[in-house]
């Protein structure tokens, strides 16, 4: 089987050393961000579910390998955080991250005051405690993440030809 695999913002060392004078958040258009998309805080984005470690992409590598209809996804692009979803598997910290490119993903940023008075917005380093708390479980493991169709994202980039 050969596959494309994408993982969304990983949540990994250099990523997270990313400080002083090397700043995520000097992203400008035309490198890395598309011209007409406001800048986002992905520093900021690195202690919630919404950054993916670097096991989840694991896990997806390991369910596709045991998955035994694997060889209908030759070709494709698959999506880890999707991937999740549709295996069952969550990271080490207990959260199964959204796609950026999804409802979840796209409305947990402005549902962050809410997911904060509840503990639920950002998520702690190493190994989740069990069971989690129960409003960080329904969010980010229990509600369907709600994937917005390709045609609506090139629409919204203002892609012509969709």
């Amino acid at each position: 089987t050969m596959v494309s695999l994408w993982p969304g913002l990983v949540k990994t060392e250099n990523m997270e050393g990313m400080g002083g004078d090397k700043k995520l958040d000097l992203l400008q258009p035309r490198r890395g961000l598309s011209p007409d998309q406001p800048p986002g805080d992905f520093a900021a984005a690195l202690k919630t579910p919404l950054a993916e470690t670097p096991l989840l992409t694991g896990r997806a590598i390991a369910a596709l390998a045991r998955d035994r209809n694997k060889m209908s996804r030759t070709g494709k692009v698959l999506l880890t955080a999707v991937m999740a979803r549709e295996y069952g598997f969550v990271d080490e910290r207990g959260v199964r991250s959204p796609p950026l490119i999804s409802v979840k993903g796209m409305v947990a940023k402005a549902l962050e005051p809410v997911l904060r008075a509840y503990d639920a917005f950002e998520v702690p380093d190493g190994v989740a405690a069990t069971p989690l708390p129960p409003v960080r479980e329904f969010f980010w493991n229990t509600l369907p993440d709600a994937p917005l169709p390709f045609w609506l994202l090139k629409l919204g980039a203002g892609a012509p030809n969709f």
